[in-house]
């Protein structure tokens, strides 16, 4: 059971940061047509932080269900 989980856990991280590198690649494109580097940048980087927070959330509330189990 555990090693599901941990592969689980594994392979969502693989998603993410694919996920983060299509974040970045589109920003990337939209500063090179608009021209906005700091608004763009701005938001990549909120959105990333938003990310980070939703993922940490539900992974400290999993470590927290496994202990008590």
């Amino acid at each position: 059971k555990r090693k599901k989980f941990v592969y689980m856990i594994k392979m969502s991280s693989l998603v993410y940061i694919n996920g983060i590198d299509d974040i970045t690649r589109k920003a990337n494109e939209l500063v090179v047509t608009t021209y906005r580097q700091l608004e763009i940048y701005t938001f990549m980087i909120l959105e990333y932080l938003v990310l980070i927070h939703i993922v940490s959330y539900f992974v400290r509330k999993i470590e927290h269900r496994l202990k008590y189990k």
